[in-house]
């Protein structure tokens, strides 16, 4: 039987807040602990996601 445990979301040292220009930004870099792909997420201040993913980047400081 498989585990179905959820994998651990493991977040990059490079994921902060940032302001550029007056705006604030979130900015998330996390992989999955069975994925070695970093996943980019950028959110503005009203909420706006934007994620990339594709191709999956090879290095945290890649994305």
């Amino acid at each position: 039987m498989a585990d179905s445990a959820e994998p651990e979301i493991i977040f990059s040292d490079l994921t902060q807040d940032v302001l550029i220009d007056g705006h604030r930004f979130s900015v998330e870099i996390y992989r999955t602990s069975i994925s070695p792909g970093w996943v980019l997420s950028v959110m503005n201040r009203f909420g706006t996601l934007t994620i990339s993913d594709n191709p999956p980047y090879l290095a945290d400081g890649l994305a």
